[in-house]
């Protein structure tokens, strides 16, 4: 993904070693994108079979535009039935996947039941500094004090069409 030659298997170099040790809690990073939605579910295998303790914490980008192309932020609906899947995986290969809970999860109206983070804080009014937006879907959500919502550079990307209340959590 990076096109930088040789650098994917020095990372999988320094995870194994990194997992060698016990006392050392592993977490990979998985940017969910357009480039790479394909990827998620074999990334819950290799992580199943290689490094089975450690915490693949899902994060979805975000347009940044000193950084972050739009073509690599797809709409959730593109890339939802690949989470779907690598979370049913995740959950038949005992893989622990979080990441939901967290600024650069999505929002949670879009995350599985099951996969929820079960204890969720409120989040602070204006913690986000203006960042994330709650859309009219948002309005009467049980879980709108526990979501951090839509980015705003997503709903000027792609619209708020997408998100759905939780009538329960």
């Amino acid at each position: 993904l990076t096109e930088s030659p040789g650098t994917f298997v020095k990372t999988l170099l320094g995870l194994d070693q990194l997992h060698r040790h016990e006392d050392v809690t592993l977490v990979i990073n998985f940017v969910l994108m357009a480039a790479n939605r394909d990827a998620l579910l074999p990334m819950v295998r290799l992580v199943a079979a290689r490094w089975p303790r450690a915490i693949l914490n899902v994060s979805f980008v975000f347009a940044s535009s000193d950084v972050v192309p739009t073509a690599l932020v797809p709409r959730y609906a593109d890339v939802l039935p690949q989470l779907f899947a690598a979370l049913t995986e995740a959950t038949a290969l005992k893989v622990d996947v979080r990441g939901f809970d967290s600024m650069c999860g999505i929002p949670l109206c879009l995350v599985p039941a099951a996969a929820r983070p079960a204890l969720l804080g409120e989040i602070p009014e204006d913690y986000d500094q203006g960042e994330f937006v709650h859309p009219s879907a948002c309005d009467g959500c049980a879980l709108r004090q526990r979501c951090y919502g839509l980015r705003a550079s997503y709903r000027d990307l792609h619209g708020d069409g997408e998100l759905r209340a939780v009538v329960s959590s």
